[in-house]
């Protein structure tokens, strides 16, 4: 053997040993410390500490939800989609990975009418222990009470995470294969969120495509398992996966990692005063201006293929007049520039769109100092009654009247 192979040898076994001893002090490290991970919603929490979710195992109900956000799959158009053919006890989603949406035929011999719902994570019915309680379901469940003339099929393609553009990309894909006659968006909450998100990345570009983790790394190793494609960029990124989820040296990294990025986060929250300063401004400009232009695309579009579109403005933690004493402890108030972010692009939204035909504005809907919000925008079956309800208020009479012509 060569001297220079004897070296490379007793340099590798120094290594291994270093990260031996290193692995196995982290261990001894987490046993003994409560080293916690941060920066993510503790959904658990949350459902326990609302009040809302009394009648429920909460234990299976958050289970449910982890599952699914962590099989997500690639999508070359959206980025990703949910998790397909889920069936649990509070949740199950079919075969493009949408929340089912329970259905209210009266007559089979009545003339059928087909509504879909396109949003974020509250549309898809994050918060919502039952498929029958999204919003979708209970919208759909009320308007077919509401006409006994027409058969109204609801259709829930919300999404989590999905703005306006991701919407529009999912509509279009849906135009070419189903016949659909209303179109619902229900948005605003994710188009803020994100837009502020971008700024802190130092991302202006807007383009409305929220990044995952899960997403790019289940989806796109996904896409290649199923085409039986580069199975040593599989193996190896299994056992990168296995490192991530069982090395503790690895786990060490990511808590300090995520401590440090919280502690940075309170810093900047503690020190603002919540004014937003003139790039935050034109910021939340661009975001209004670029859903006007989707806006004018989707109208082109409902023209063509012969559907009207409606423009639902999502009711917020931010948007409630009167908190409950859970509500008013909530996290998200303390970071002031965020809170006055999404304000702004409310307010700004509201001067822009508010005379244009097919927006509505229900984010003053809730008018109760009970519990509402699990967290900042989420709600459970109480506050999706609540927003369905609003929804068919200000646009249920008309789509009667449109399905009789």
């Amino acid at each position: 053997m060569s001297e220079r192979y004897k070296k490379i040898i007793f340099v590798s076994i120094i290594i291994f040993l270093i990260l031996g001893f290193l692995e196995i002090s982290c261990y001894i490290l987490l046993k003994l410390s409560a080293l916690e991970t941060r920066g993510r919603r503790d959904w658990h929490t949350y459902y326990k500490n609302s009040g809302l979710y009394k009648d429920i195992d909460i234990d299976v109900f958050y289970n449910e939800q982890k599952i699914i956000n962590s099989n997500l799959s690639f999508d070359f158009y959206r980025y990703y989609r949910p998790m397909a053919n889920f069936e649990g006890r509070y949740i199950s989603t079919d075969n493009e990975g949408f929340r089912k949406t329970a259905q209210y035929f009266k007559d089979k011999k009545l003339k059928k009418k087909t509504i879909i719902f396109l949003g974020g994570s509250t549309m898809w019915g994050v918060g919502a222990a039952g498929d029958s309680t999204t919003i979708a379901s209970l919208f759909s469940k009320y308007l077919n009470e509401m006409d006994p003339e027409v058969n109204y099929e609801v259709r829930n393609y919300g999404v989590g995470g999905y703005q306006n553009t991701q919407e529009m990309i999912l509509l279009l894909e849906k135009l070419g294969t189903e016949d659909i006659d209303f179109v619902i968006f229900f948005d605003w909450v994710n188009e803020a969120i994100m837009g502020y998100r971008e700024l802190l990345d130092g991302n202006n570009k807007l383009n409305f495509l929220q990044p995952s983790v899960n997403a790019g790394y289940s989806g796109i190793i996904k896409f290649l398992s199923d085409r039986g494609v580069y199975d040593e960029v599989i193996k190896l990124s299994t056992a990168l996966r296995w490192v991530s989820e069982k090395s503790s040296l690895f786990k060490i990294v990511s808590r300090l990692k995520n401590a440090i990025a919280s502690n940075a986060k309170t810093r900047r929250i503690e020190n603002n005063r919540g004014e937003l300063t003139r790039q935050e401004q034109e910021q939340a400009e661009r975001i209004v201006k670029l859903y006007g232009k989707n806006t004018k695309i989707i109208e082109s579009l409902s023209k063509t293929f012969n559907f009207k579109a409606y423009f639902i403005m999502q009711p917020n933690l931010f948007t409630k007049e009167k908190l409950s004493s859970y509500e008013e402890g909530s996290p998200h108030w303390k970071d002031v520039k965020s809170v006055n972010f999404q304000r702004k692009v409310y307010e700004l939204a509201k001067k822009e769109f508010s005379a244009r035909d097919g927006f509505c504005d229900i984010s003053g809907c809730m008018a109760t100092d009970e519990t509402i919000y699990v967290d900042d925008h989420h709600t459970s079956v109480k506050g999706n009654d609540l927003i369905a309800r609003a929804i068919l208020n200000r646009i249920g009479a008309e789509i009667m009247r449109n399905s009789k012509e």
